[in-house]
């Protein structure tokens, strides 16, 4: 590995992934760069990466010091690399109740250094455990941060539960979603887009969307993505009447127009798009769903998992190609947005597949994977496959860059004595 003593730079877009140098793809060693300490520690990630550049990242975690509804109230935490591994340090424990507990999801970081994230439960208490926050962290100089609650959901119209973290556009717009409340014919509200504007002295919020179930689309868990005129791209999962679907919201005259641009049919199509959507220069849209696709002995009843791209026509449809369909071996259930490389790689992980981690083990440890472009089609690499207590096992956050270094990532499990791990595979 490449000494990250050097400070690197890399530009984020609201529009397509950091790009880094496409290679030949093969299969690449992965290095454990960070063990999540079981405990009262920093705890399993429940988030990718961010990187900040100068070898830093940070991230959410289920651990911290105060219990919460579920288990502890979360922590953000900071990663900082050097050529001889890392070092994670905790910037911030929830402490539960109007402060916030179980942060998940994406974080993302102004010009100033804010961070700023969701927290799945706390806040108002209109919800059970908490209809969820809105935080950010500021800092205060030498490794110290204000926590303060940017806005906290109340549930029904309004949206409550976020779970895929912010999107943070110019112009100082915070955008996310919320996996219930807003509506709909489900139990607790079929979910929301939301947009919260920070330029002013108090934070504004407005639901863009409510979902209303059924064909329509319901319940979120993914987060949303822009693309250069504005418009909004995500997906939901449909629990318990449909199996999910993809949504645009169309801005025009700062108001957006939702339109439901493809409906998933299970197998061989795929089902239950738990992740966002990534989008490249042209406009195209790129996906994972966790079911459908192949049914093997490997996976469920339900197949796989699949990839998925959406293009737009000549006219104003979108049309849906599944590039991938895992088979188990190659990986199965992909939970988190891809990454889009030069010259149309994909890169992504899934939580299953690859190495068996126990014997007899079914389910496996989860892979990291590219699809490599050609004039045939999509080819998979496994780039590697995890081996449970050596190396961390269940992928769930996605893949991060630093250019010309690598690709950053963290398990959940990795030991009896850890509840996670970073880890790089140098490209």
């Amino acid at each position: 590995m490449k000494a990250l003593s050097v400070a690197f730079a890399v530009v984020l877009s609201s529009f397509v992934a950091p790009p880094f140098p496409h290679r030949a793809v093969a299969q690449f060693r992965e290095r454990t760069v960070a063990a999540f300490p079981d405990g009262m520690g920093v705890g399993a990630p429940s988030g990718p990466l961010f990187f900040a550049g100068h070898a830093v990242f940070y991230g959410v975690s289920t651990g911290g010091i105060a219990p919460c509804s579920w288990y502890r109230c979360g922590t953000v935490y900071k990663l900082s690399l050097d050529k001889n591994g890392g070092v994670l340090t905790v910037l911030y424990n929830f402490q539960g109740g109007n402060d916030g507990e179980s942060p998940a999801g994406s974080l993302a970081q102004d010009q100033h250094g804010v961070l700023y994230g969701t927290t799945g439960g706390g806040g108002s208490t209109a919800c059970i455990g908490g209809c969820g926050t809105v935080f950010r962290l500021t800092p205060l100089g030498h490794g110290a941060y204000a926590k303060s609650t940017v806005y906290a959901f109340v549930g029904g119209s309004d949206g409550a539960w976020p779970s895929a973290g912010v999107t943070l556009s110019g112009g100082g717009l915070l955008f996310g979603t919320t996996s219930a409340g807003g509506g709909g014919a489900c139990q607790h509200g079929c979910g929301t887009v939301f947009s919260l504007d920070l330029s002013g002295p108090i934070p504004q919020d407005r639901v863009l969307y409510r979902l209303q179930g059924n064909q329509a689309g319901a319940t979120p868990f993914g987060g949303v993505v822009l693309d250069r005129k504005g418009n909004i791209y995500g997906t939901a999962t449909n629990p318990g009447c449909c199996i999910g679907t993809v949504f645009e919201l169309l801005r025009q005259h700062g108001t957006y127009s939702p339109q439901i641009i493809h409906e998933f049919h299970g197998s061989p199509d795929g089902a239950t798009p738990y992740s966002g959507l990534a989008i490249d220069a042209a406009g195209a849209l790129y996906g994972t769903t966790y079911f459908g696709g192949i049914v093997s002995r490997r996976c469920s009843a339900f197949g796989c998992g699949t990839v998925f791209k959406l293009a737009q026509t000549g006219g104003s449809g979108w049309v849906e190609n599944v590039i991938f369909r895992f088979d188990g071996y190659s990986g199965k259930y992909p939970s988190a947005p891809l990454l889009v490389g030069h010259s149309g790689t994909l890169y992504g992980t899934t939580e299953g597949g690859g190495r068996q981690c126990e014997p007899q083990d079914w389910y496996g440890c989860g892979v990291v994977f590219a699809l490599v472009p050609s004039r045939s089609g999509y080819t998979e690499n496994v780039l590697y496959r995890f081996r449970g207590n050596a190396d961390g096992e269940t992928p769930q956050g996605g893949l991060t860059p630093v250019p010309s270094v690598g690709l950053f990532g963290t398990t959940t499990l990795r030991s009896t004595y850890d509840e996670g791990a970073a880890f790089e595979i140098p490209l």
